[in-house]
């Protein structure tokens, strides 16, 4: 499993394009374009209720007053059933 972080602008920093009709699908359906991507290492296992250090840089992101918005989501996850 691996987790993959994307940052944009924070949600209110779109209100102008919101409300002039600019990329209104893309801000309604948070479809937004990441100032940077990142992803952590294959996390080998992880077993229901436990827990796993992991570290991830965000390449273009810099401390501001406006902090970004950060997605999380995970991909390779792999499920398997034992009997």
């Amino acid at each position: 499993m691996t987790l993959n972080f994307a940052a944009t602008k924070p949600l209110y920093r779109y209100k102008d394009d919101y409300l002039s009709g600019k990329a209104f699908a893309e801000i309604f359906f948070l479809v937004l374009d990441p100032i940077g991507k990142g992803q952590s290492e294959p996390i080998g296992f992880l077993f229901p209720g436990t827990e796993r250090e992991f570290s991830a840089t965000i390449p273009n992101v810099k401390r501001t007053k406006d902090e970004p918005r950060i997605v999380v989501s995970f991909s390779g996850e792999r499920y398997s059933v034992s009997r």
